[in-house]
């Protein structure tokens, strides 16, 4: 399987101490799965996490984040409840951990 340097920094090192964590391929990217559950996606090296954390969401839009969509081939818009994760938050890994723990309890049970 062919990965990048994006997604192993992602997967190997932001999730490192996390247990249980796989990435399989999709639609031209990776899924990050916890515990089988789908928290995060990687999509042209942009990572986004899952929530719908008002709160967590805000403070992602204050930093610039938006929420994921795509463009069905019939022209519909399909936005997700991934948001991505904005590239100066990427090297304050303290913050980071304190994100990954806020989506894992909000969509591990």
């Amino acid at each position: 399987m062919i990965k990048n340097s994006f997604h192993d920094f992602i997967v190997f090192d932001i999730f490192a101490n996390i247990q249980q964590v796989i990435s399989r391929r999709m639609m031209g990217g990776w899924c990050i799965y916890v515990q089988s559950i789908p928290v995060s996606i990687i999509v042209d090296d942009n990572w986004y996490i899952k929530t719908k954390d008002d709160t967590l969401i805000q403070e992602l839009v204050s930093h610039g984040s938006q929420k994921f969509e795509y463009t069905r081939k019939n022209g519909k818009i399909i936005t997700m409840a991934y948001w991505v994760i904005p590239e100066d938050l990427l090297d304050q890994r303290e913050y980071l951990e304190t994100i990954i723990e806020r989506v894992l309890d909000e969509n591990i049970v």
